[in-house]
Parts: structure tokens; C-alpha cells; sequence
């Protein structure tokens, strides 16, 4: 488990001044053989170093994640200003990021396993839909009446089914 420092009960590393450093801080947790778990903002990390360093990489679980698709013409919810309100001492960067890796989606070629609630309004149904088309050797799983946090709705589901 990889945290972002500064957020939680992670201490701060006044290092991380964007979201670039916090990207590049996190890949560079990733430092051998991997199945990386990523839900929502997490997807970025994961997917940056799926593109990145697939060497060690043997499998992706992106669980309701933009993964760096541009959200726009998905007339998503904003949840950044409820976000910001809940964690007003998280830095102002992470929120504002526009990271946009889809051309790099068509590129990766590691099993991956898409995970999406039918009701989540923060990252919709369709993104998933899009993941699923343009990553090679992916499989998307939907969670009916599930929404932003249906890996925690499906836990039981999902280690039933030896999803993960």
C-alpha cells in the first residue's frame, strides 16, 4: 500500500509540490513484480507506470478510475468542491490535476481487471466501458446498484470469486 504523503495520516513531504512529483513519487514505490490495485485517482499512478515500466507490472485492478481519461465529455459530478470541504488541508493540486493518458490506454497489454459500480457518478459506467475497449487483454466486471466504492459494496464478492 502505497500513501500519498501529506494526506491521511501520512506525514507531509514538502518535496511534492504538483501532482507530476506526487505521480513520480508513487511509481517509484513500484520497484518490483507487481499486480497494482488502484481505485479512482489511484488508476493515474497505475497506469503511468503500466505505460511506463510494464517490465514490472504482471497485472492491473483498476477499480473506478479515470485512469487519466479526460472525464469532459462524460458530464461527470464534480466531487472536487465536496472533497476539498471534507479534506480542506489536502493541497489544491490534486484536486485541479487534468492528467490525460488515453493515448497510452491502446499501449498497454497486461491483464487488467476493470471493476465498476452501475451507480457511480463520480467516475460513470462509460468510462469503464472506454478502459475495456482500449486496453488490450482487459475484463470489466459491473457491480449492480454499486457506486464510487463497489469493491467495498462487492467485498465479499470479489474474494469469493477470486476475482483479485
Amino acid at each position: 500500500i502505497i500513501g500519498y504523503p501529506g494526506f491521511g495520516n501520512i506525514a507531509e513531504d514538502t518535496s511534492l509540490k504538483n501532482f507530476s512529483d506526487l505521480e513520480e513519487y508513487v511509481t517509484g514505490k513500484i520497484n518490483s513484480e507487481s499486480i497494482l490495485i488502484a481505485q479512482s485517482m489511484g488508476g493515474i499512478f497505475a497506469v503511468n507506470k503500466a505505460f511506463t515500466d510494464a517490465s514490472l507490472i504482471k497485472g492491473l485492478v483498476l477499480i473506478a478510475t479515470s485512469g487519466g481519461i479526460d472525464l469532459t465529455p462524460f458530464n461527470v459530478q464534480d466531487w472536487r468542491t465536496e472533497y476539498q470541504e471534507q479534506y480542506p488541508r489536502y493541497p489544491e493540486w490534486f484536486m485541479t490535476t487534468n492528467v490525460n493518458y488515453d493515448e497510452y490506454l491502446e499501449k498497454i497489454n497486461i491483464p487488467t481487471l476493470l471493476i465498476w459500480g452501475d451507480k457511480d457518478y463520480d467516475t460513470p459506467l462509460r468510462d469503464g466501458i472506454l478502459m475495456k475497449r482500449k486496453i488490450k487483454n482487459s475484463e470489466l466486471i459491473v457491480f449492480k446498484d454499486s457506486t464510487h466504492y463497489s469493491y467495498l459494496e462487492n467485498l465479499d464478492v470479489i474474494l469469493s470469486e477470486n476475482y483479485i
